[in-house]
């Protein structure tokens, strides 16, 4: 199976051998996690035992209809948690679905406090809006189905499994070119994969169209990917007043300390690792910069939590390095590898990107000498790293020499940072990138 959110697509394997006995889904449908997919069973099991097995178990699916995007027209609500819900200390591990454990970390919902209805007593989804509701609450429902998958609409004339729908959205392959074999009964992903081959090997792009102005073109569907990155950015852009402070860094006592790092301990250790620990250490001495920022309040966390821009096919994610103030430079270049490597081959789990409270997005590696970066929410600031690049500098305004000098752009959100806050962090970055004595190894 795979199992799909908004951003990964991770694989699911058998969690244990046997003999499988009854299949309850077919190719290409959806189900919510925890649904009953298939028995699988080991030695002598009677079908009347399976049969009974299969009415005994729970199900808390919730309905796709539901989960699809909120109307054009509907009209934006701050989401607001009453006092009772909200979580005050750590979020305790209660059952409940991967949706209500995500709604609850954005939200800061105390989830021991809401009755589960679903399988196995867990909270769903529909539980947590019901509970805040019902105390009084307020529920952005567009910020609620924003991490949900959309899959395009069905239709009638051409029947297609959800999967080969959405797949045939990604290629830009229009269902009603999609051949169905004589003995099926609906179009299948293999069908859909199988056009696509057709039309690569006949030189055809998808969905190309001729405009009598505009000559030859070609449309493709936005993935759910780019669409809950359009979503966030501009919410970000809309709610957030960003402004935006620029400092230029001289980088040669880093990058001595880097390659003095590589060579004591054999580890592949890169500038954005070094950048990573002195990001962290800077949000210590400044820890006003280390929040997430809510409608209502602003959260303040105790450790960095430092998340990484990482272009992958078809979008941007952002793995997250837990607690980067208390790793080394070594343990950080260990998990940031690990992040990249899963993160490009789909491979991310949900706890790998979620609850980051700073952003580092880094365009060096393309020669981009300064760029603005947009801030990802709910977190207040994000940092743009430029190119390394070797320049003229004046020491104590008069002696001149060459130095390896880079450009960061820092955003920050003026609801909760003002700039005298915002200089003070990039101070305190300058003195860890051009001072890094003090950066563990």
């Amino acid at each position: 199976a795979e199992i799909e959110t908004s951003k990964i697509v991770n694989d699911l394997a058998a969690h244990q051998g046997g003999t499988m006995r009854r299949r309850l889904l077919s190719e290409g449908d959806n189900c919510e996690c925890g649904t009953l997919i298939g028995i699988v069973t080991e030695g002598e099991v009677s079908e009347a035992a399976i049969d009974a097995y299969i009415a005994a178990f729970p199900s808390d699916r919730e309905p796709i209809a539901d989960q699809g995007p909120a109307p054009d027209d509907a009209e934006p609500v701050d989401t607001a948690i009453p006092k009772v819900l909200q979580l005050e200390g750590e979020h305790l591990s209660v059952p409940a679905t991967h949706y209500a454990v995500a709604l609850a970390q954005r939200w800061g919902v105390d989830l021991s406090r809401i009755k589960g209805t679903g399988g196995r007593g867990r909270v769903t989804k529909a539980d947590l809006i019901a509970a805040v509701t019902a105390a009084g609450g307020k529920i952005d429902l567009a910020d609620a189905r924003a991490a949900v998958l959309l899959v395009p609409a069905r239709d009638p004339e051409r029947p297609a499994s959800p999967l080969a729908r959405r797949i045939a959205a990604k290629l830009g392959i229009a269902l009603a070119s999609v051949s169905l074999r004589p003995d099926a009964k609906r179009i299948r992903k293999a069908d859909v994969l199988a056009a696509a081959a057709v039309s690569a090997r006949a030189g055809e792009g998808p969905l190309v169209a001729v405009n009598a102005t505009a000559g030859e073109f070609e449309e493709r569907v936005l993935t759910s990917m780019r669409r809950v990155i359009g979503q966030r950015l501009q919410q970000s852009k809309q709610l957030a007043p960003h402004f935006r402070l620029v400092i230029d860094l001289c980088m040669d006592a880093l990058l001595e300390l880097r390659n003095s790092v590589v060579a004591a301990t054999d580890t592949k250790v890169s500038l954005n690792d070094m950048l990573v620990k002195a990001v962290a250490q800077a949000l210590m001495a400044v820890p006003e910069l280390n929040i997430h920022v809510l409608p209502d309040r602003v959260r303040y966390f105790k450790d960095a939590h430092v998340s990484i821009a990482v272009a992958i096919d078809g979008g941007l994610i952002t793995p997250v390095v837990r607690a980067a103030n208390r790793q080394s430079i070594v343990e950080i270049a260990a998990q940031m590898h690990g992040l990249t490597t899963r993160a490009r081959h789909g491979q991310l789990s949900a706890a790998d990107i979620e609850g980051g409270t700073f952003t580092i997005s880094n365009l060096g590696m393309f020669g981009i000498r300064q760029f603005d970066a947009i801030i990802n929410p709910p977190q207040g600031a994000i940092l743009a790293v430029g190119a390394t690049q070797r320049q003229r500098v004046f020491i104590n305004d008069t002696d001149e020499r060459t130095a390896m000098v880079l450009t960061a752009t820092l955003a920050c959100d003026h609801r909760a940072i003002d700039g005298v806050l915002g200089a003070r962090f990039l101070q305190a970055f300058r003195g860890f990138v051009e001072a890094p004595a003090t950066l563990r190894p």
